[in-house]
């Protein structure tokens, strides 16, 4: 039974498999600009997605094989939208990285504690909406009114001001927590300001930084 990640929307996306977690992914996963989604499934045993073993407690969901889903810059985390579901690792579908608050597995947007300067520019103070807001990276602020259930194509999560401050490299980090075995990732990116038009997707394989194939 293949296992999956989903992470949809960012506009500018890597992830990274960092610490001994990955991002969570459901046997599928979900995330968002990331603007769409992105998902890992877990493959057979040859497959090259191998993660420390973790040990929290997946939760039982109708469709097993979705790990986790994240839907990058939801308003409302707390559900999954229609036709959607949460996966066997995380209870919301964004959250800045730390302890998944029903499965206690460790994931989430993982991006500093310390905005990024540069140029003297500021980030200024988040909005409240809804949306998860990290020191450098937001939910895209401007879709709508303030905790709105927005389809997962909508919501998008960005780096912000990386341009305004100089920052060559813009990017949206997600770490898992993972059992140990291969998984397929599914990512869905954005570009609602066509200055991305090249997204890499970069996860650890064997404790080095590599480009997934797209």
């Amino acid at each position: 039974m293949k296992q999956k990640i989903m992470v949809l929307n960012a506009s500018e996306y890597h992830t990274y498999g960092k610490r001994r977690n990955l991002a969570k992914f459901s046997k599928k996963a979900t995330a968002g600009c990331l603007a769409a989604a992105m998902c890992v499934t877990s493959l057979p045993a040859t497959a090259p997605f191998a993660v420390k073993a973790a040990a929290a407690t997946p939760a039982e969901r109708d469709d097993s094989t979705i790990v986790y889903y994240v839907d990058c810059g939801d308003y409302v985390p707390s559900t999954a939208g229609d036709g959607e579901q949460f996966g066997t690792h995380n209870s919301v579908t964004d959250q800045a990285y730390g302890t998944d608050p029903v499965t206690g597995y460790q994931w989430g947007v993982a991006d500093g504690e310390e905005e990024l300067t540069g140029n003297n520019k500021t980030n200024g103070t988040a909005p409240k909406n809804g949306g998860v807001y990290t020191a450098n990276t937001w939910a895209q602020e401007n879709l709508g009114a303030a905790n709105t259930d927005l389809p997962k194509t909508t919501t998008n999560r960005y780096s912000k001001n990386f341009f305004e401050k100089g920052i060559e490299e813009r990017f949206v980090q997600y770490d898992f927590e993972l059992e140990a075995g291969a998984y397929e990732v599914t990512v869905g990116c954005a570009n609602p300001w066509n200055c991305s038009n090249s997204p890499v997707i970069k996860a650890i394989r064997g404790g080095v930084l590599k480009n997934l194939e797209m």
